[in-house]
């Protein structure tokens, strides 16, 4: 099996750890199988199978919301973004989660309820009439095919990499044979009921496992105050200069002289205390494609006192030469001026390459690292990246709802529903922080490491932390709590799946099954998701790195979302219009954006933020062109457009609509509110809240005390404002009235 940071793990898991993997296992297999017994509901009807009866309270789907939103992935991704960020790294799920579900807690949630639907995409038959079948199939399909299925085998391939190395095995048919019968069995006895409960468990589990994460570092460094001295002395007391070389990269130049073409391999050989070696020991290994004519001449290898290890590799002419080093691709200078390594001035006197005197660098970069505010220039979290987060991620939230919906649905009321997005993002918010925090007890042992380039090798240090600070026999409880993150993203996308097949796949196209067969049907198409999940998962090594391209992707066209539902001429032709230019516009920027000089030199120092930048430019592009669609367009009818309307009553622009209910006296006219600027305000205020909050333990774990009064006068104060406005909004919004057209009628 190929190395992987979950590989030192092994030497610390014991019998005991062991015993609370087994357990954990049992426990979630007993809870979900008897999950719909225990909640009185029935396993045979499709409304308390994947609804679990509209009886749900918000926290619990809250804490099923948040356990969902973790996958495998997650763990070492966030770990290797606190390495950069420290504290600060928090803005990182601020900006990309807190705002967004707000926003759809305080203006979406009690519409969709009020729908009365089963889900996401049987919103398109109330709203467009029947030329809906389109979207609802595609739009099911799509989010089954791009969203689930994916996320399921990126979540398989996580589980693997994490147990293969811990318990000895290599093959992932083992992993598969194990957690997906596992899973499977529970998900199609109980239903949601039965995915709910575990979820539960598993939220609890995953928690724990980073609060006893938490508190073995702040044991090891005496407490926090010990924990903020340490990250200050690791940093004030080194040159960063020179913790740069002990974790620096093979750097690949090539030389366009007078003499033609030379290329030079750089790299370390210091000792760094992270790898308990000497790295890059050996002479570097390199794969020579030698095409053309002309003599290769042998490569020549300096080292010099500090570290630094040259070889040079001349050849006669320019054809003649490797492409790659160590699958890297060389780096043309055309002048030996401005050359140098981390920063080291590197200069060719005297017939051979000499080091110049290293600059001194001494930033406080322990100031930076627990700073609790997004630092400018910072390479992941910085204050211009957080803005384009919440921004390419709150526009179009809630305009449509796949898995998240079914939590909405199953809620027993409108207030409760809405409340998902507020438990989800406390429980969300205190699983990542306590996932982040104690890297910066890495920080403290081995600065050098907030200078690793590579992102993988980063992400490496989760796996490395746990034996690092856990002590006996709590690393099982790590363990499990990895695994919970998984299960939960797979039993969510099994069991929702399967409905949205059932709901808005076959029944658009074949009709409604036989009565009492709904169920089973059900069962069977999950089978085929299942099917394809597995074969995902053994055709992947990784599916890590998606993140941005999906954002950017689904991102693109999301605004559209917000239109169908505030604006009633929105009609079919404007969603085809977004559906094709969403993703065209994003790729054109793709490829276009890097020609322009500006932008590839902001490219090679803020590459997340420019992705970023990229799919807000696309979707600016794909807005405008569904906007030009609609008005060159008719609205749909409007009879589908008037009963749309009664049963919902959208927010935003259906004022033709309205005063024809009126005129024909089926809608009494009453003062409309803007509940939308509203909405949208009283979110702001909770996403205060939420921040405050989560930087108060931020500010604590360094023993910033000063800080954590402040922000915590702050989410107290702004919490009992937003608790007011909170229920003063949502009842604006008619979060009283469960639907506006009666059951009976549906």
């Amino acid at each position: 099996m190929e190395n992987s940071e979950y590989s030192l793990i092994r030497e610390s898991i014991n019998h005991f750890d062991l015993l609370v993997i087994i357990i954990y296992l049992l426990l979630s297999l007993i809870i979900g199988l008897f999950g719909s017994k225990l909640m009185g509901l029935s396993s045979t009807k499709e409304e308390d199978y994947y609804l679990a009866g509209r009886k749900m309270p918000g926290w619990l789907n809250g804490l099923s919301n948040a356990a969902t939103a973790l996958n495998s992935d997650v763990a070492p991704l966030y770990c290797g973004i606190a390495v950069v960020a420290g504290l600060s790294g928090a803005w990182f799920y601020l900006s990309r989660f807190c705002f967004g579900m707000l926003v759809v807690a305080l203006l979406f949630v009690v519409k969709w309820r009020q729908l009365r639907i089963k889900t996401g995409p049987e919103f398109f038959s109330l709203r467009y009439g029947r030329i809906s079948k389109l979207p609802r199939v595609y739009s099911s399909i799509h989010g089954i095919l791009l969203g689930m299925i994916p996320w399921i085998g990126a979540g398989m391939v996580g589980m693997h990499k994490v147990a293969g190395p811990i318990f000895g095995y290599e093959s992932i048919w083992i992993t598969i044979g194990v957690i997906i019968p596992l899973l499977t069995i529970y998900v199609w006895s109980s239903g949601l009921a039965g995915v709910l409960l575990t979820d539960g468990i598993q939220s609890f589990v995953i928690i724990i496992g980073n609060l006893v994460l938490v508190a073995a570092v702040l044991f090891y460094f005496g407490g926090p105050s010990g924990m903020g001295r340490a990250i200050h002395a690791a940093y004030d007391n080194n040159d960063a200069q020179s913790m740069k070389i002990l974790v620096g990269d093979i750097a690949f130049y090539e030389l366009k002289n007078q003499d033609g073409i030379r290329q030079i391999a750089i790299y370390p050989q210091k000792r760094s205390g992270y790898y308990s070696n000497t790295r890059n020991a050996e002479p570097v290994t390199t794969q020579i494609n030698y095409t053309g004519k002309g003599t290769f001449q042998p490569p020549q290898r300096f080292v010099f006192d500090n570290g630094i290890v040259i070889e040079d590799r001349s050849f006669s002419i320019q054809d003649a030469r490797p492409q790659t080093l160590n699958g890297k691709r060389p780096v043309a200078i055309t002048t030996l001026s401005g050359l140098s390594y981390c920063g080291i001035p590197l200069l060719f006197a005297d017939g051979q390459w000499q080091c110049g005197n290293p600059p001194q660098d001494n930033a406080d970069y322990g100031d930076r690292l627990t700073s609790t505010l997004p630092v400018p220039g910072n390479r992941i979290v910085e204050p211009l990246g957080v803005l384009l987060w919440i921004i390419i991620t709150v526009v179009g939230s809630g305009g449509s709802v796949g898995s998240d919906g079914q939590r909405y649905f199953s809620c027993k009321n409108n207030y409760e529903a809405a409340k998902v997005g507020l438990w989800g993002n406390v429980a969300l918010f205190g699983m990542l922080l306590f996932l982040m925090l104690p890297v910066l007890g890495m920080l403290a042992k081995y600065p050098e490491l907030h200078f690793i380039s590579s992102g993988g090798d980063r992400e490496n240090i989760y796996g490395r932390m746990l034996t690092e600070f856990l002590p006996t026999g709590a690393v099982g409880i790590t363990v499990a709590a990895l695994l919970a993150s998984v299960m939960s993203t797979v039993s969510t996308h099994l069991n929702y799946g399967s409905q949205t097949l059932l709901n808005d796949v076959y029944r658009p196209i074949f009709g409604e099954p036989k009565p009492g067969r709904e169920v089973w049907l059900g069962r069977m198409l999950m089978l085929i998701i299942v099917i394809l999940a597995v074969l995902v998962t053994i055709s992947a090594d990784s599916l890590m790195g998606i993140t941005l391209i999906v954002v950017g992707l689904c991102g693109s066209s999301a605004t559209f979302g917000w239109g169908q539902w505030w604006w009633y001429r929105v009609n079919l032709p404007a969603w085809i219009t977004s559906v094709v230019t969403g993703p065209v516009f994003y790729v054109i920027f793709m490829y276009l954006l890097p020609l322009i000089p500006w932008w590839k030199e902001q490219q090679l120092s803020s590459p997340e933020t420019m992705a970023i930048l990229q799919a807000v430019l696309s979707m600016i592009m794909s807005t405008t062109s569904w906007v030009i669609a609609t008005l060159l367009t008719k609205p749909e009818d409007m009879e589908i457009l008037k009963e749309f309307y009664l049963r919902v009553r959208p927010c935003g622009y259906w004022r033709p609509v309205r005063q024809a209910l009126i005129a024909e006296g089926r809608l009494q006219d009453e003062p409309q509110h803007y509940n939308i600027l509203t909405g949208f305000g009283v979110a702001v205020v909770g996403f205060v809240m939420m921040a405050a909050g989560t930087l108060t333990i931020a500010a604590l774990f360094v023993g910033d005390y000063l800080e954590v009064i402040i922000y915590a006068v702050i989410a107290i104060v702004i919490g009992l404002i937003f608790k007011r406005l909170f229920r003063w909004h949502l009842k604006r919004l008619g979060a009283d009235i469960d639907t506006y057209i009666p059951i009976d009628m549906q």
